[in-house]
């Protein structure tokens, strides 16, 4: 966190995290929402622990026990994720009832975005010998590994919801992060000027970049605004609490150090390991 470059670097990741053009608009209606995120790290998380032996087949109903949700929500969110092909079904040739949700690359892609703009960062700062972020991508199932161990890490310990209660309470809501990162990444661009933004925080702009309505990124300042975190006013940011940098800077460290940990661990297996190009 006393890294000299530590604010330039989280505008960097508020940059990416608001790159969206169009085609991402309905990609953030699955995924840019707590339960439904987190929803996708546990298919992953049951989909790999399956397919290395270690863990029941990976269907909808072992996926509902794992999720703080009713079933018909996960049922929904399931439906839809197969629709975007996101999630294949697969049905078993031993028992046509037995249906098996396998993650497409295209999904490990959507899940893996924070992480991976986190942990090219830490390569920034700390560079590998050989790219993690790299390594990553060009392997299906290391990156998939690398989002199931992230899980599996978060339910020995929350160190990453229950610490940043700010953080919890955006990402609750439709787009709720991403309009966080917005707030921060405007909040950062004023101290460096040199770096490229995406414009204001008007709410039309808001809207359109992330697929939500107008109304709703109103309703989001207000609160922001009645809870002391943060203030807009047209289309600025005209206050933010000290409190909310301080959380955003420690939350962004330790997602860092967390996903850095973890890539670490999958290069050491790649080389332990013959491990497939695909899932």
């Amino acid at each position: 966190m006393q890294h000299e470059q530590m604010g330039s670097h989280i505008l960097q990741y508020c940059a990416t995290m608001n790159q969206e053009p169009s085609p991402r608009k309905s990609s953030n209606k699955i995924f840019a929402q707590q339960f439904r995120y987190m929803t996708c790290f546990n298919l992953i998380s049951n989909y790999m622990s399956w397919k290395r032996g270690e863990g029941k087949p990976p269907t909808l109903k072992a996926l509902q026990e794992t999720v703080s949700a009713s079933p018909r929500h996960v049922a929904d969110l399931i439906a839809a994720l197969r629709d975007s092909g996101h999630v294949t079904a697969q049905r078993q040739a031993t028992d046509r009832r037995s249906i098996y949700l396998i993650p497409s690359p295209k999904l490990l892609l959507e899940v893996a975005r924070s992480p991976l703009s986190f942990l090219k960062i830490s390569e920034s700062i700390r560079p590998a010998d050989r790219s993690l972020a790299d390594l990553l991508v060009g392997n299906s199932d290391l990156l998939a590994l690398w989002i199931a161990r992230s899980i599996e890490e978060f339910k020995k310990l929350d160190i990453v919801f229950r610490p940043f209660p700010n953080v919890v309470q955006f990402s609750t809501r439709d787009a709720g992060y991403l309009i966080l990162t917005a707030v921060i990444g405007s909040y950062y661009s004023k101290i460096h000027q040199d770096e490229p933004w995406h414009g204001d925080l008007a709410p039309e702009n808001l809207a359109g970049r992330f697929g939500v309505s107008r109304q709703h990124v109103r309703n989001l300042f207000s609160e922001a605004k009645e809870n002391g975190v943060f203030a807009v006013s047209s289309g600025q940011l005209s206050e933010i609490s000290p409190a909310l940098v301080d959380e955003f800077e420690t939350w962004s460290v330790g997602q860092m150090a967390h996903y850095r940990l973890l890539a670490e661990e999958m290069r050491d297996l790649a080389e332990t390991e013959t491990i497939s190009a695909h899932l």
